[in-house]
């Protein structure tokens, strides 16, 4: 350097080789801002290859901001030195870097002028990423998806604002506590065991579930939990986005319900129409048998077919008590081909006479785990829309088959006017319709899509504009002796005798009531029948009854009380629950629980004393 400096040669050399291999710029300049020396580090900071290069520029024409100079300058003629003093110096090149300086004015002993030693720490990268850091932290802070970073055990280590909002817990209350505060106790263990297993294999893991806010109401939430590895590669942090789907699941339930009023509405003639045949044909047998003209062969042969009658009727009740239904599906192992067809029975009263119903199903049973009314909407939704698609009238050809072991399938085929790719892309959204005048809300597919998803399935479209349209829908297949009974249906077997057992029978229903007492009667059983819940509990027969058969809804208390109420008496008592109303349901869901059997009505002799048979020998 050209200074006046005291020391050995060594000294002077080893001090230089160690400033030029400081990372930050050194250098050194007069009191008027001429560079006389500086290090490779600043030379890198300003992006010349030379000290001539950049001595061509005088320092304040590098600063972009010259009262900052006269500021630093102010501070240094005061004090003598100046530390960390941030300022912006512009590159030959354009480029801005922000920088540190730190430097102090001293006087050269051998020429008297006052040199100014410095150096500079180049902070632009740190002062970007401290910027980035600020502006990611600010969006994290203002998004409206809750957001949850834990360790690696779970334990909260961050939430924003979101989080507050959808579950009640301020950052205090959360941080250091476990995500099971969350958990609502309504979600099988399995779903847990399945979220660990995926995030800790390093997989970002996908779903729904209800939790429990701070104050205890439950919601539904969406959730997306990543995995961030640590410094050996394994996840040491999980990153949760959570959005609140209550009001969507809400809504959804609601376009169901809407879509089922829809179709049931439509439904009511045609059902109405084959109610009124029944009814006139055993209007028709009744009459018959009492003409008294009849041989004893011809008797039983209309009695016969007044039984069938009788079945078509109940059929016919369930499969509209299934198709309107609200509540969670109710699986059980079924027959694809069987629910196909009981369905196309409803389908026939809905399609217009220029519509041709063919249908081609696998000759093998295809057997699955599912609720048949979800499925029955499923396949007549589909068929609606493929009709609908044919006004000047066509085919509509329904197929089933099997796809290897694990999915069975069903396929809705038309020879409408088909589907184009743009409308192709939307047909699934909730109200989209591309029907006229106000002849379809736009909810037909969008269930469908919904209740094949819930059932693990998925629906496939092939369609071409003037060629018809076929949709598939395909399903998790389910074998084994599960599906055995849908296979073979009820075996026939001789009914059940009673041992003179003690029976309480409440029916609201006086001609029910009175059938009911004279079948159970002639099995031999000893039967008191009563209408009402009031009327039982005011019984006071000599011995216990064994069993309670009632109807779910009564006069006063509902059937579920009074058994309650009634076992409380008799702790022994077995009791069968019967009812022929769909809202029941619900109240079905309650009382089997507690181990009681329920009968839907309308109920044969084969199955009533069945049903009351093995309710006495298990409570036995």
């Amino acid at each position: 350097m050209p200074l006046a400096v005291t020391g050995s040669l060594q000294a002077l050399e080893t001090l230089r080789h160690f400033v030029d291999h400081l990372e930050e710029g050194v250098y050194v300049t007069s009191a008027e801002g001429d560079l006389l020396d500086a290090n490779p580090a600043l030379l890198g900071i300003f992006g010349v290859a030379s000290l001539d290069e950049l001595r061509r520029y005088r320092v304040q024409e590098l600063w972009v901001e010259p009262a900052r100079r006269a500021e630093e300058l102010t501070i240094l003629q005061r004090e003598g030195r100046v530390r960390d003093f941030e300022i912006q110096l512009r590159r030959p090149g354009g480029d801005v870097r922000t920088v540190l300086d730190s430097c102090i004015a001293t006087e050269d002993a051998e020429s008297g002028r006052t040199l100014c030693f410095g150096i500079l720490v180049d902070v632009t990268e740190r002062r970007r990423t401290v910027q980035r850091l600020s502006l990611q932290s600010t969006a994290m802070e203002a998004v409206a998806n809750a957001i949850c970073i834990t360790d690696s055990q779970g334990r909260i280590e961050w939430v924003n604002p979101a989080f507050t909002r959808l579950t009640g817990y301020g950052e205090a209350e959360a941080l250091g506590r476990h995500t099971r505060i969350l958990r609502s106790g309504v979600m099988p263990p399995s779903l847990y065991a399945d979220l660990w297993r995926t995030v800790l294999s390093g997989r970002v893991w996908r779903g729904e579930m209800a939790n429990r806010r701070k104050d205890g109401t439950l919601y539904d939430e969406e959730m997306t939990i990543t995995p961030v590895p640590g410094p050996d590669g394994a996840p040491g942090h999980f990153v949760a986005i959570k959005e609140d789907v209550t009001e969507r699941h809400r809504m959804e339930e609601r376009l169901r319900d809407a879509q089922r009023l829809e179709a049931v509405g439509r439904l009511a003639g045609g059902v109405a129409h084959d109610f009124n045949n029944l009814l006139q044909a055993m209007l028709g047998v009744s009459d018959l048998l009492r003409s008294g003209a009849l041989s004893p062969e011809e008797i039983g042969d209309h009695l016969d077919e007044l039984e069938e009658l009788f079945h078509r009727g109940g059929q016919l009740t369930r499969q509209l008590l299934l198709f309107s239904r609200r509540e969670q599906p109710k699986v059980e192992a079924c027959d694809l081909n069987t629910v196909v067809r009981d369905t196309a029975k409803l389908l026939r009263r809905l399609l217009r006479e220029n519509v041709e119903l063919r249908m081609e199903l696998a000759d093998e049973p295809l057997e699955l785990v599912a609720d048949r009314g979800q499925l029955g909407q499923v396949w007549m939704n589909l068929a609606v829309n493929a009709a609908d698609a044919m006004a000047a009238g066509g085919t509509l050809t329904v197929r089933s088959g099997r796809c290897g072991e694990a999915h069975v399938w069903f396929s809705v085929e038309d020879t409408g006017h088909g589907i184009s790719d743009e409308v192709r892309a939307h047909i699934f959204e909730p109200f989209y319709t591309t029907k006229q005048d106000h002849r379809g809300t736009g909810l037909g597919l969008s269930v469908v899509h919904g209740i094949v998803a819930g059932h693990g399935g998925r629906v496939e479209v092939a369609s071409e504009v003037g060629r018809g349209s076929a949709f598939r829908v395909v399903l998790p297949a389910q074998g084994g002796a599960g599906s055995a009974a849908a296979r073979s249906g009820v075996e026939a077997r001789r009914v059940p005798r009673g041992k003179g057992e003690r029976l309480l029978l409440v029916e609201d229903n006086d001609s029910v009531r009175r059938t009911f007492q004279r079948l159970l009667s002639g099995l031999g059983y000893q039967v008191s029948g009563v209408e009402s819940a009031e009327e039982a509990e005011a019984l006071r027969p000599v011995a216990p009854f064994d069993l309670l058969l009632t109807d779910v809804l009564l006069p006063g208390a509902s059937g579920g009380m009074l058994a309650q109420r009634l076992k409380a008496r008799w702790p022994e008592l077995a009791v069968v629950f019967m009812s022929g109303y769909a809202e029941d349901e619900l109240i079905r869901g309650d009382v089997a629980d507690g181990g009681a059997t329920y009968l839907q009505k309308p109920v044969d002799i084969e199955a009533l004393g069945s049903a009351v048979r093995a309710a006495l020998d298990v409570a036995r």
